[in-house]
């Protein structure tokens, strides 16, 4: 007998015969086959939101632990970044399920995890934003490991402390954990929230801080992330209004990690983006609602450049990178917008100038607290040039 059954429900032993994804968007050399590893569970619940079993042929639902349960994570290869972030993925889904079971948070087991992801985390930090941006539907287990990655990564290139690192860490996990004591119409809702509705969804981060009080030795920095997420440097966030001077730098690292990851998945009346479309946003967005250094630090760290972004190159001239780059990690298309000795060029002259040059030639990103930046992006707009 044949089942469409939710991919949280996936288990060891059973068989595959459809999922909501084509072939060729999947990792798997059969369109049917046998769960055999965890690995492939976790795999599955990456990429699909719903699969289709053969009762016949392998176990059926009737047959599994209780909905939720998941398979152990011992047959993972953690030494890879994939292995490690699949782990992390399924042992934060355990948390989560413990805290709507018992109504309970172990802070001691959200710390290994994060302590485990800051392992994982490669130097070849492009490799773990590919991985991040290949899911199709969102769940909260992996928009916490997404967040918690991009988090490391970024705290990584600006150099936070040991100590400082895995409170971001612990901190990025748990940024949401407050939506569970929202009501399920308001967490899981799949169309625009009411005045009502929204102003209860913006209690979250502080409902999570609740949570975190409650548990044992949770560290002060780690309240603050979750309490300050939704905050932004013009005020204009949530839950306080704090502005950028009122904002721990761990907070807003945490909070542009969490912007980014959360502009990838479709939320109700707005499409995903891509993962470039995200980072460009959040670099745009840089000299207004984040810190404009923390957000080129981040970018050059990925290696990953955003359409939209100033940099310079190995010759000195200053460019911004073109709408459609070829590729995530190739050749890039970018506008000269100065030459070597940094006068600025004349776009009248010829307005659809461009060049294609490597990652290696880009020896910065400009920040939009950059002066330089600031004039440059003014004189592009004056001039229609970008």
């Amino acid at each position: 007998m044949i089942k469409k059954i939710s991919v949280e429900q996936v288990e060891i032993g059973m068989y595959i015969v459809d999922t909501d994804r084509t072939w060729l968007d999947l990792p798997f050399f059969r369109t049917r086959f046998a769960v055999t590893s965890a690995k492939q569970v976790a795999t599955l619940r990456e990429y699909c939101r719903f699969v289709c079993i053969d009762t016949a042929k392998g176990k059926d639902i009737s047959d599994s632990p209780p909905a939720g349960a998941i398979p152990s994570s011992a047959d993972l290869d953690t030494t890879t970044w994939e292995g490690c972030y699949a782990a992390v993925r399924l042992g934060y889904a355990d948390v989560l399920r413990r805290v709507a079971a018992e109504n309970t948070l172990d802070f001691a087991t959200v710390d290994k995890l994060a302590a485990e992801l800051e392992q994982g985390i490669s130097p070849d930090s492009g490799r773990v934003w590919g991985g991040l941006m290949r899911a199709t539907q969102p769940d909260p287990a992996a928009k916490a490991v997404n967040a918690a990655a991009l988090a490391l990564v970024w705290g990584l290139a600006t150099g936070l402390s040991a100590e400082a690192l895995r409170h971001l860490g612990s901190g990025a996990l748990l940024l949401d954990i407050g939506l569970q004591r929202l009501p399920d119409a308001i967490r899981a809702a799949e169309r625009p929230l009411d005045v009502g509705e929204t102003a209860l969804f913006r209690q979250h981060p502080q409902c999570g801080r609740d949570m975190l009080l409650a548990a044992s030795d949770v560290p002060a920095e780690v309240l603050d992330i979750v309490l300050n997420h939704h905050e932004r440097a013009d005020g204009s966030g949530y839950p306080r209004g704090l502005g950028g001077g009122d904002l721990s730098r761990a907070g807003q690292i945490a909070a542009m990690a969490a912007e980014c990851e959360d502009l990838c998945w479709e939320h109700a009346g707005r499409p995903a983006m891509s993962g470039l479309q995200a980072l460009a946003s959040i670099y745009n967005a840089g000299a207004r609602l984040f810190d404009g250094d923390l957000t080129a630090d981040f970018v050059r760290a990925l290696g990953v450049w955003p359409p939209g972004c100033l940099v310079e190159l190995a010759g000195g001239e200053l460019a911004v990178v073109g709408d459609i780059p070829a590729s995530e990690f190739g050749a890039l298309s970018l506008r000269p917008v100065t030459n070597s000795a940094k006068e600025l060029l004349d776009f009248a002259a010829d307005p659809n100038r461009t060049v294609r040059v490597s990652a290696s030639e880009i020896v910065r990103i400009l920040s939009l607290a950059d002066p330089i930046a600031r004039f440059v992006r003014y004189y592009l707009r004056q001039c229609g040039g970008h």
